[in-house]
């Protein structure tokens, strides 16, 4: 993590900072400084480290950052920070680094950075246009909130050979192309030293493994002419289903086209589904391939132990989903946040009473739209001084009661979680909750994770 204690920012970092800032002030007065930060999708750190440099004072002109938009969260909260630094710092802004994958290839036998799968977002597809329309897009915004410019970095970060990895390593230690050789080794042994050699990044340089520019490369010409050219189908989006275990598998019957514009039109679809089977017993995942409009289109498959209760922890603010009702005015029953008191997450629900005879509630949630099959329902509770209690979960099918089963509250930490099944059929409105009931005065608890998974026959 960049963001240090001030004690650290103000005797190592701010002092590195002000002496490279005074050695540029007497070489030119003319020359901008800039400091260069590299995760604006954490805006309070990005915000934290313009205040730290105003309240040490130090002498920059510019503040930049990267954007790569696989990590680097999305252009609004780009603006919203670099235009709140420029707002109360006055400083010019900038993007000093960003690119993007036209392919997912890699050319030089040196592996990439941006390669098969990986967790990153892809807002555009991995085509040259895709490649051009993330360039034109970061250039609009930046220049939206009166930054002074962007740089590509590094279009010029090519593959050297095809043959083998033999042939480009002599290459890479000869001339120092790719992104170090071993003479690096004398002054970065953990890193360049041990990982010299190659691009990471060929799939996102402007030219080609043939060395030829892309035509992405008339981007920079483009954004000072401008340029007209008919819409066109670029790429088929990539797809993601999820399905549960047991539950039969059913594509998609259309997939959006993204077009040169990096818009969405919806194109029917055919999946080669020769290796899908119906559907998994267990949890799996993996990929159909299958043409849309002439291209080749992917769907991601997951088959996983899916939970069908929303919102199953309490973690997210909206708590609508949720439906309690307290049949006996206890002094507390909400949704708190405390970790320590959480089976999952930081929030739970709590209830609580000084009061005898008072802890008597009901929480639950309702199912509209169930496939048929048999389900699993699972809900936690722990607890203290309840005296005589009555605690159970329920399965309703309207109104009628189909499923029930006890839970125990004993001590501080010791949950119970009761479990029943039960089947659904077409058009079922289906309520899965817990009833509370206990005695003595002083009765406290707390519950959490609901589970509803679909049970393979």
């Amino acid at each position: 993590g960049m963001l240090c204690g001030e004690k650290i920012l103000k005797n190592i970092i701010y002092k590195l900072m002000a002496a490279g800032a005074r050695a540029i002030r007497e070489i030119d007065p003319g020359i901008k400084i800039a400091v260069h930060f590299a995760n604006p999708e954490n805006a309070e750190t990005y915000l934290n480290w313009a205040f730290k440099l105003d309240y040490y004072d130090l002498d920059y002109d510019v503040f930049a950052t990267s954007y790569y938009p696989y990590w680097h969260g999305t252009l609004e909260n780009l603006k919203t920070v670099l235009s709140q630094i420029r707002e109360t710092y006055g400083k010019d802004v900038m993007v000093a680094e960003t690119s993007y994958a036209y392919t997912l290839a890699d050319t030089d036998f040196s592996g990439n950075t941006i390669g098969e799968g990986g967790a990153y977002d892809k807002p555009y597809p991995f085509t040259v246009q895709g490649q051009v329309n993330e360039f034109r897009d970061v250039v609009d915004a930046v220049n939206s909130i009166g930054g002074i410019g962007v740089f590509y970095w590094e279009g010029a970060w090519i593959t050297v050979g095809q043959n083998s990895w033999e042939e480009n390593h002599a290459l890479w230690e000869t001339y120092g192309s790719g992104w170090a050789s071993s003479a690096a080794g004398e002054y970065d042994p953990n890193d360049a030293g041990k990982y010299y050699g190659g691009s990471a990044c060929d799939n996102q340089a402007l030219f080609g493994p043939d060395g030829k520019a892309l035509d992405s490369l008339s981007v920079f010409k483009y954004l000072a002419q401008g340029h007209d050219m008919p819409l066109r189908a670029d790429s088929a989006e990539d797809l993601l289903v999820a399905f549960d275990i047991g539950q039969t598998i059913k594509l998609p019957d259309e997939v959006n086209c993204i077009m040169s514009d990096n818009s969405r039109v919806p194109l029917p679809v055919e999946w080669d589904l020769e290796n899908v089977p119906e559907s998994c017993a267990e949890v799996t995942e993996f990929d159909v391939t299958g043409t849309a409009g002439g291209m080749e289109a992917c769907c991601h498959v997951k088959v996983m132990q899916f939970n069908y209760a929303q919102n199953f922890s309490f973690e997210e603010d909206d708590l609508s989903i949720w439906s309690c009702t307290d049949l006996a005015g206890a002094d507390e029953v909400y949704c708190e946040e405390k970790k320590s008191d959480s089976l999952t997450g930081s929030r739970h629900w709590h209830f609580y009473s000084s009061k005898a005879k008072s802890v008597r509630f009901t929480l639950e949630q309702t199912f509209q739209n169930l496939a048929e099959g048999k389900y699993r329902y699972r809900f936690s509770v722990m607890g203290g001084d309840a005296g005589d209690q009555d605690v159970y979960i329920y399965v309703k099918r309207g109104d009628e009661t189909i499923a029930a089963c006890p839970a125990v509250i004993t001590s501080y930490n010791q949950w119970d979680t009761p479990e029943v099944t039960f089947d659904v059929q077409a058009g079922d409105v289906i309520t899965c909750g817990i009833y509370v009931q206990c005695d003595k005065a002083g009765a406290w608890g707390k519950i959490d994770d609901m589970i509803l998974n679909m049970i393979a026959e």
